[in-house]
């Protein structure tokens, strides 16, 4: 059976009911960018966005996408390599 609507349910709570469009539109999209190397190099870079050390890479959060394409030009001059990815977080309802 197929269905045009979904629900989200989280613990008990319904947290978002409608089509797949209504429901993406309820997230806020942020980005992540993950940098291999000697990220040390990168600290006068990422100020205040929160970051993970994951072995020899640094996981970088940022905002939008805009601010992600700032932060992978300033990696490729210092030539590091890079991966951006889009990261669903919020809803807001």
């Amino acid at each position: 059976m197929v269905s045009d609507k979904l629900t989200v349910i989280n613990k008990g709570q319904l947290i978002a009911q409608g089509t797949v469009e209504e429901i993406k539109n309820l997230v806020e999209e942020k980005f992540r960018v993950v940098v291999e190397g000697d990220t040390r190099r990168l600290e006068k870079f990422i100020n205040n966005h929160p970051s993970v050390n994951f072995r020899s890479r640094r996981v970088i959060y940022v905002n939008n996408g805009d601010e992600a394409i700032e932060l992978v030009r300033k990696v490729l001059k210092i030539g590091l390599k890079w991966k951006q990815c889009p990261l669903r977080l919020k809803m807001h309802l």
